[in-house]
């Protein structure tokens, strides 16, 4: 899977070429070109050489970003499907570390790998209410 260009290599307040934009991107002219084509990225004229405004580039790649969804309690994040999924069969194991920590492991619902998940205490009674748990005690640390 190809690297999404960070926006902050990027100066707000300075123009680039689109020679001098793919270069700081590290991408190639032509995605700088299909960009200001076709995706709606803005140049400042229409006039040669196509120059852009660097806080037009920080705000288009902002924009392209997907937005983070954060995981209910219930939910695990399958790195197989690449997407949080529900447990299988609705159950869930939940270790106790000795200095509390809760994990959670679980199968995924649709390709059934295995996910894991760190809790935190309070966590707990909204997982029981909507999966069946089954606590454990982790093993002692050898020391």
């Amino acid at each position: 899977m190809a690297r999404r260009p960070s926006w902050r290599a990027i100066g707000r307040h300075r123009t680039y070429t689109v020679e001098e934009a793919a270069t700081a991107l590290g991408v190639h002219r032509g995605t700088i070109r299909r960009w200001l084509k076709v995706d709606g990225l803005e140049a400042i004229d229409g006039r040669r050489p196509t120059l852009i405004h660097g806080s037009d580039l920080i705000a288009f790649l902002k924009a392209r970003k997907p937005a983070k969804r954060t995981l209910q309690p219930h939910e695990g994040f399958c790195f197989s499907c690449r997407q949080p999924r529900r447990p299988a069969f609705g159950a869930v194991e939940v270790e106790v570390s000795a200095s509390g920590r809760l994990s959670y492991l679980a199968l995924c619902d649709t390709c059934t790998t295995t996910m894991h998940k760190k809790l935190g205490k309070g966590l707990l009674p909204a997982l029981e209410a909507r999966c069946t748990v089954t606590i454990r005690q982790a093993d002692a640390r050898i020391g």
